[in-house]
């Protein structure tokens, strides 16, 4: 058997485990409350921070495969920085950077394909991260550029270390929160047993509508619950409320959740092959909340081994989303690294 079929049977059988799990703690929790567990609240009308003008300009712009919506701020005359949000998220997970960067910078907050206002193709295969990366290069060429700074946290984070590496002529520089480097990542995934456990959703994600049920779950409580971080929430109420507005439209959970199952290892080619020459020659900042519950601290360190010119910010008690928790500490550190690389 080789290694290809070992990974699609272990992942099999963790997905198995995990949804027979879900089930159990599904039919508890509707035992124990009597209520519809699964209910999402309607949501017509989207709250007043996701159309604040101080944030930027709304655009879309027609790629070859979809239609992408951006967040644009400042003068489009400027250094332009790309910036890439994560999973579960949209574009206003750049909320505190529009504002901040659009003094120097023409700053592009996107929406991928699959999530808030761009379009989300169907099928799994739409969700490859080649196909984000021809996005992004789409996105720029509409732009009227040639590169940029490239800006991802989490799954925006993968998608820029792949870009970076595949497309290093588009980067000008790279700066990465909470995203490990992808080749690190498997070789961590396999050999670290504490990063093993903590990528179990990796393994739910590819059970077909399980997931989508987990995340409706008490009205999408799922929100409250990751914008908590050491007992204080990380996002007013009505912030919270914009990240339930667009995930409580129907079916606005599979795109992204087809990201984790388009990238499982036997829809893509050999690992190996994949990664061979994954190496990343722009200037990099990497920025590492210390208390990510979903990653653990190695994989920050371990990026340098696929760097040039590599650099790393730890955040003492900032969580995975330390963009939203560290705002102020994450624009300093993004400044200064910023203003070395002009030198």
């Amino acid at each position: 058997m080789n290694k290809l079929k070992v990974e699609l049977a272990i992942t099999f059988a963790l997905s198995v485990f995990y949804g027979v799990l879900f089930l159990f703690r599904s039919m508890y929790e509707m035992f124990r409350t009597g209520k519809k567990l699964f209910k999402v609240n309607k949501r017509k009308e989207p709250p007043r921070c996701l159309r604040d003008p101080s944030l930027g300009k709304h655009v879309y712009v027609e790629l070859k495969e979809v239609k992408l919506h951006y967040v644009t701020n400042g003068n489009s005359q400027n250094p332009l920085m790309v910036l890439i949000h994560g999973f579960p998220d949209f574009w206003f997970s750049w909320r505190n950077q529009l504002k901040e960067f659009c003094k120097d910078y023409w700053v592009v907050a996107i929406d991928m394909r699959g999530y808030g206002e761009s379009e989300k193709p169907e099928g799994i295969r739409a969700y490859q991260v080649s196909k984000i990366e021809d996005d992004i290069k789409q996105l720029l060429n509409a732009l009227g550029r040639k590169s940029g700074v490239i800006v991802g946290h989490d799954w925006g984070g993968c998608v820029a270390w792949s870009l970076a590496a595949h497309y290093p002529e588009i980067v000008e520089q790279l700066i990465i929160m909470n995203a490990p480097h992808p080749r690190n990542f498997e070789e961590t995934l396999h050999s670290n047993l504490h990063q093993f456990f903590k990528s179990w959703y990796i393994f739910f994600f590819q059970l077909p509508l399980v997931p989508e049920l987990d995340f409706c779950a008490k009205d999408l409580a799922v929100f409250d619950k990751e914008f908590c971080s050491d007992g204080r929430s990380i996002c007013s109420e009505e912030e919270i409320e914009a990240y339930k507005y667009y995930f409580s439209q129907p079916g606005a959970f599979t795109p992204p959740i087809n990201f984790y199952r388009a990238a499982i290892g036997w829809l893509r080619k050999d690992l190996q092959e994949e990664y061979d020459g994954f190496r990343i020659k722009a200037p990099t900042l990497v920025i590492w909340g210390e208390k990510d519950k979903y990653l653990v601290p190695e994989l920050a360190t371990g990026c340098a081994r696929y760097t040039d010119n590599y650099t790393l910010r730890i955040i003492e008690n900032a969580s995975h989303w330390v963009h939203l928790d560290h705002a102020e500490e994450v624009n300093k550190h993004m400044w200064s690294f910023l203003k070395k690389q002009r030198k």
